[in-house]
This record gives C-alpha cells, sequence and structure tokens, in this order.
C-alpha cells in the first residue's frame, strides 16, 4: 500500500514538474519580448531595496 502511494506520488511529481516546465517556457517565450522592453527601459523606475 505504501509502495503504492509513494510511486503514485512520484509520478505526479514527474508530471507535475513536466506540466511546469512546458508552461515556464510558453510563458518565457510569449513575455521574452515584453520582459526584456521592461529590462531596458523603465528598470529605474522599479522600486528597488537597496536605497
Amino acid at each position: 500500500m505504501l509502495a503504492a502511494i509513494a510511486s503514485a506520488l512520484l509520478a505526479w511529481t514527474y508530471i507535475g514538474a513536466i506540466l511546469i516546465a512546458i508552461i515556464a517556457v510558453v510563458m518565457f517565450v510569449t513575455g521574452a519580448p515584453r520582459a526584456k522592453w521592461l529590462l531596458s527601459n523603465s528598470a529605474p523606475d522599479w522600486p528597488l531595496p537597496t536605497k
């Protein structure tokens, strides 16, 4: 019983990691131009905690 639960948890962990990786890649590909624009243009306007 414990082995079945552990293997199911392991399988879902792998599936979840793959899904998260796919979502992260999609978000990176779709948001890369916007993120680049933000980094290049409005970086000084960000409320940085260094001051």
